[in-house]
């Protein structure tokens, strides 16, 4: 082999695996930071659905509160699950809902 071929590989070759490496150390750190920005992110948008379900949860059982307590209502309420379609227990419960 010539001097010239010898003294390229010699200089190329160590050159290619730093540069192989350095890249692969670089792919690396941009997979875990891309993962862990993702985990964040998961995680704040569970707490927000938990927070909505919570909101949710809350209205829903002041809902039944005020229903539970009122006969007007719960009356109303029975009329216009036993005839779904009519438009007077519609209206029946609707009326309820704003005397309150």
């Amino acid at each position: 082999m010539r001097f010239q071929t010898r003294a390229f590989l010699i200089c190329f070759l160590p050159f290619a695996l730093l540069l192989a490496a350095g890249l692969w150390m670089v792919q690396l750190f941009v997979q875990s930071n891309v993962r862990n920005d993702l985990r964040a992110s998961l995680r704040q948008n569970e707490l927000a659905i938990a927070r909505v379900h919570a909101q949710a949860d809350l209205q829903n059982s002041r809902f039944l509160k005020i229903v539970g307590d009122n006969a007007a209502l719960k009356a109303g309420m029975q009329l216009l699950r036993s005839e779904s379609g009519s438009q007077a227990a519609r209206m029946t419960v609707e009326l309820s809902l704003i005397h309150i």
